[in-house]
């Protein structure tokens, strides 16, 4: 159950499907767990010692055993608590981009309109039927 929610967090945050991650990402994960700036850093340059500012699944879950075993928390609730954290954000971020996206639309339409009454306008003919 553990290794399925990581998984489910690792895809939720490998935004290109390529099996990595971005370490920022690990990092902002990390963050909602751990608050210690010196040992984090720490922590992901042992995980990234090639600095490529990428991790995969293993490297991802290394970390979070190494952040779960420094706070004391189980390695099971962070993975469920991360698991309920990145559905959720990426509800929001669904949400923020179907808004965007909405309205992109409405302004294509609005332009769009305002194009063909100005075409109308300068060649009423268009309207006769032929």
């Amino acid at each position: 159950m553990m290794e399925f929610d990581l998984k489910e967090v690792f895809s939720i945050l490998d935004e290109n499907d390529e099996g990595q991650i971005q370490l920022r990402r690990f990092v902002d994960v990390a963050n909602n767990y751990y608050s210690d700036a010196e040992q984090l850093a720490r922590i992901t340059k042992a995980l990234d010692p090639t600095n490529t500012g990428l991790i995969n699944f293993d490297q991802f879950c290394q970390g979070i055993a190494q952040i779960s075993s420094l706070q004391g928390v189980s390695l099971k609730d962070v993975a469920t608590d991360l698991s309920r954290l990145s559905r959720e954000n990426s509800l929001a971020e669904d949400s923020d981009q179907r808004s965007l996206l909405l309205s992109i639309n409405k302004q294509l339409h609005e332009y769009i309109d305002s194009l063909l009454l100005q075409i109308l306008l300068h060649n009423p003919t268009l309207l006769e039927k032929h």
